[in-house]
């Protein structure tokens, strides 16, 4: 069988191996290290340079040592992605198509479970950074992830205050749209408020509601969710009224959650929560 992803540890080993003479440089203001390979009798710098990106996503959950199907499935997304880049490889992305010729930097990743919980991914990102440079352990030179927006909020601030950029193609929050705030966070998705409008559109054009109940987890992305909701229907819709009902996948926040929704004798229920058990307990 035909090896897959052969750049990767190839680029590993080349910075890992110390008997190359190579030395690895990171120039200040820069989150790129610079290949340098010593001759007899004198030294060259090879135009070289290694960008090593850090991912950050929940393999696993706190306190539930399940695997989470899905993010592995993305990893492997994200290290044929950056295999991509480093062979130009245009099967997927036309452009790539020779890159390697145009562009002198190749890209290693590694990957980190947050758990699915901001202090995990913020013990991950302090302890990468501190790493020191022309260790065997590479310092990052960008962040990828994570899927919550409470993680990328926590996360981004950090980044953003020590240069890293740190890219996202699920936190909705439109509080990271703040760039004073989070100056290197950006997003492959839209905002929570860009999701809004047509969820809007389908309740009140489609299905004609005018009075709309919010289940949602009381974390930064379901709070922002709703936020992006009320937003576009003060703008768009603004005979419609919405109840928002914060659970926190308890069975008591979700009984009281309920109750006040029973008590508005609303009759659409929009439910945005995580996790089978919690929308088994819901129903």
């Amino acid at each position: 069988m035909e090896p897959v992803l052969t750049s990767l540890p190839q680029l590993d080993a080349l910075r890992s191996d110390p008997t190359n003479n190579t030395t690895w440089t990171r120039d200040e203001g820069s989150n790129l290290d610079v290949l340098t390979t010593t001759t007899t009798g004198n030294s060259d710098t090879t135009n070289l340079a290694l960008c090593h990106l850090v991912s950050i996503s929940p393999f696993t959950y706190l306190g539930v040592d399940v695997a989470n199907q899905g993010t592995f499935e993305d990893a492997a997304g994200t290290a044929l992605a950056v295999h991509h880049l480093n062979t130009g490889d245009g099967r997927i992305v036309p452009q790539l198509e020779g890159l390697p010729d145009r562009c002198n930097i190749r890209f290693t990743i590694e990957f980190a479970d947050d758990r699915s919980t901001p202090s995990v991914a913020v013990d991950h990102v302090v302890n990468v950074t501190s790493r020191p440079p022309g260790g065997v352990e590479p310092p990052p030179c960008a962040f990828v992830g994570s899927y919550r927006s409470a993680i990328s909020i926590a996360t981004s601030i950090l980044t953003g205050m020590w240069n890293y950029p740190q890219v996202s193609g699920i936190s909705l929050a439109a509080d990271l749209d703040d760039k004073l705030q989070y100056p290197l966070f950006a997003r492959t998705t839209p905002s929570d408020d860009g999701y809004a409008v047509p969820i809007l559109q389908y309740f009140c054009d489609v299905l004609g509601v005018r009075h709309l109940a919010v289940v949602n987890i009381n974390d930064a992305y379901g709070n922002s969710f709703v936020k992006g909701l009320r937003s576009g229907a003060e703008r768009y819709y603004p005979d419609l009224a919405i109840h928002q009902a914060p659970v926190d996948g308890s069975l008591p926040s979700i009984q009281t959650a309920l109750a006040g929704i029973k008590e508005t004798q609303f009759r659409y229920i929009l439910a945005l929560v995580f996790g089978t058990g919690t929308y088994d307990l819901v129903m």
